[in-house]
């Protein structure tokens, strides 16, 4: 019994290890296998292809049902992978870094372009006025300065003539892509980029006219701080223009579990009045999960 067990044995043995001729067949015929399956895979067809279809449907089904509701091991797997992707998603929205962080930026100026615009229409700008948008990211804000600004160029570094604008931002990325899109507004000193957190503006005291900051208290530990030092740069007479989005909203986003700091209203407008900038204006924007807040507010 044996002796005629040993072929089998040997046949087994060469599907997770080819070796010699037997082996090199057997290599041949799997290789051939897994070539006409993964034909089948992008082109079903004939009846290999009806059950090679049912196959991939069900397994997308189960996947997809993982998705929404993990359970039992494969559910522990696609969780893994879902708050894996979640978390680096995150951490891209709150620094956006390299080549997924250009993606990031594009897919924020899309979705930001309506709530910026309206924070930018909120400020209260005179000729000459200096401006800034604080975490500007994709740059859809400065865009739309620059444009609210005009298309004169100032005549000193301090754009008195037709105004200036600044853009602050930690991510390398992020200023890379705005040095190249705004080149000619940096060569003309309408617009001056900084590598900064919120918490430590490269802005002398009292010489900002209007700030936007949008999206950004999210991921700003040190709120008080933040805030004081935009109370610090603004003039007198200046505006900040503070968007969230709606603490409810944002709560029921799995995105938010990682590492966003989604505060209420409340919390924000006293951070504001105890930085020494009072709340004149609220403007809700959208309704729903799209509900979106600005915080007009002026030093007092």
């Amino acid at each position: 019994m044996a002796p005629r067990n040993r072929p089998l044995a040997r046949h087994a043995a060469h599907p997770g290890h080819p070796h010699e001729l037997p082996g090199r067949l057997v290599g041949r015929l799997r290789d051939g296998a897994l070539a006409r399956f993964g034909t089948q895979l992008g082109h079903p067809h004939g009846v290999p292809g009806r059950l090679v279809g049912r196959l991939r449907d069900g397994a997308l089904a189960l996947f997809a049902a993982q998705l929404g509701h993990p359970h039992e091991l494969p559910g522990r797997l696609v969780g893994r992978l879902r708050d894996g992707a979640l978390a680096r998603f995150a951490a891209q929205l709150g620094h956006p870094h390299g080549v997924p962080g250009r993606l990031v930026g594009r897919m924020l100026n899309r979705a930001n372009r309506a709530a910026t615009f309206e924070a930018v229409d909120a400020l209260d700008l005179a000729p000459g006025a200096v401006v800034a948008d604080l975490g500007f990211g994709g740059g859809i804000g400065l865009e739309l300065l620059l444009r609210r600004l005009g298309d004169r160029s100032p005549t000193s570094a301090a754009g008195l003539a037709g105004g200036q604008v600044h853009g602050v931002d930690q991510s390398v990325t992020m200023l890379g892509a705005a040095a190249r899109r705004f080149r000619r507004e940096i060569e003309t000193g309408r617009l001056a980029l900084h590598q900064a957190s919120i918490e430590c503006l490269p802005l002398a005291a009292a010489t900002v006219d209007g700030a936007i900051t949008l999206n950004t208290l999210y991921f700003i530990t040190d709120l008080a701080g933040a805030l004081q030092e935009c109370a610090r740069v603004l003039k007198p007479s200046g505006q900040l223009v503070v968007g969230l989005g709606d603490p409810n909203q944002m709560a029921r986003q799995r995105v938010t579990a990682h590492g966003f700091r989604v505060r209420p209203l409340a919390e924000v407008t006293n951070a504001l009045l105890a930085a020494g900038l009072e709340v004149d204006e609220h403007r809700p924007i959208g309704n729903g999960r799209g509900l979106f807040h600005l915080l007009v507010a002026q030093p007092y």
